[in-house]
C-alpha cells in the first residue's frame, strides 16, 4: 500500500493519495504525463526530475521557462535546452482543446480525449459559457456515451482547467471549433487502427477525415491499419493479416 496518507475511490478499487497536489511524486508524474501526451520530446523522466529539481515544479512554471533558463540546469546544454523548449512550444500550439485537456489529466479518470471532444463537439463553449454547474451537469448528462457520474466528474474540474489555462497564458486555446467530417471523403466513418507506434498528430488528421475517433481494435469492420514498420508485427498488424 502506499507508504503516504491515502484513501480508497468511491469503487474501492484504486487508493487515491491524500493532498496529491502537494506530493512531490505525484506532481512528477502529472508532469511527465502531459509531456508524454503531447508527445514533447527530451522530456522524459530524467530531464523532468531535474527541471523539477531547479524549482520549475509546475507545468505552468515550465512552460513559462526560456532557453536561459533550461540553460540553467544542471547538464543542460544549448542544443537541448532549444530543442526542449522548442518543442513544447510547437507541441502547445498544434495541440487541439481536448488533446490539451486530456493532457493535463485534471477531469476525472475515463475523460480522455475521446469523450472530451464528445462534450466540445456538442457544446464547444461549455468551459467558457454563463450556464451554472447544474445546468452544464445536465447539457453533458444528455450526450451519448456519458452520463450523470462522467457529466460531474467533467463540470466540477472546469474552473481548475481554466485557471491552469490562465496561469499558463494559454486562455487562447479555449476557443473551439467542431470538426465536420466531408460526408463524401473515401475515409468518411471508416474505421482505421495505428499500431507500433504514436503520431498524435496524424490522429486528428485521420480522424478529421473520417469524422469518428480512431478505433483501438481490429475487427472485421476495419478499413486499414497503419503500421510504423513491416518488421515489427504487432498482435494488431497480424489479426490484421488474418482477417484479410
Amino acid at each position: 500500500m502506499p507508504s503516504v496518507p491515502w484513501k480508497w475511490n468511491q469503487s474501492h478499487v484504486e487508493a487515491l493519495v491524500l493532498d496529491a497536489a502537494t506530493n512531490e511524486d505525484v506532481r512528477a508524474k502529472a508532469i511527465e504525463y502531459f509531456f508524454a501526451k503531447l508527445n514533447v520530446a527530451g522530456v522524459g523522466p530524467g530531464n523532468v526530475s531535474r527541471i523539477i529539481k531547479a524549482g520549475h515544479d509546475t507545468i505552468p512554471k515550465i512552460l513559462n521557462m526560456t532557453v536561459d533558463d533550461l540553460l540553467k540546469i544542471p547538464g543542460f546544454k544549448k542544443k537541448l535546452a532549444e530543442k526542449i523548449h522548442h518543442g513544447i512550444h510547437n507541441k502547445i500550439e498544434e495541440a487541439s482543446l481536448p488533446r490539451l485537456m486530456a493532457a493535463t489529466n485534471v477531469f476525472d479518470r475515463g475523460l480522455g480525449r475521446t469523450l472530451l471532444k464528445l462534450i466540445l463537439d456538442a457544446h464547444p463553449s461549455i468551459l467558457t459559457s454563463g450556464e451554472s454547474d447544474e445546468e452544464k451537469i445536465k447539457l453533458v448528462s444528455s450526450i451519448k456515451g456519458l452520463g450523470k457520474k462522467r457529466a460531474i466528474g467533467f463540470v466540477s474540474h472546469i474552473q481548475e482547467f481554466l485557471d491552469l489555462m490562465i496561469e499558463t497564458g494559454l486562455e487562447k486555446k479555449l476557443t473551439y471549433a467542431p470538426t465536420t467530417a466531408d460526408s463524401t471523403h473515401p475515409l468518411h466513418h471508416k474505421k482505421i487502427v495505428m499500431t507500433g507506434f504514436r503520431d498524435e498528430a496524424l490522429k486528428t488528421q485521420i480522424e478529421s477525415k473520417t469524422g469518428i475517433p480512431m478505433a483501438t481494435q481490429v475487427t472485421n469492420n476495419t478499413f486499414v491499419v497503419i503500421a510504423k514498420e513491416q518488421k515489427k508485427q504487432t498482435a494488431k498488424y497480424q489479426e490484421a493479416e488474418r482477417l484479410s
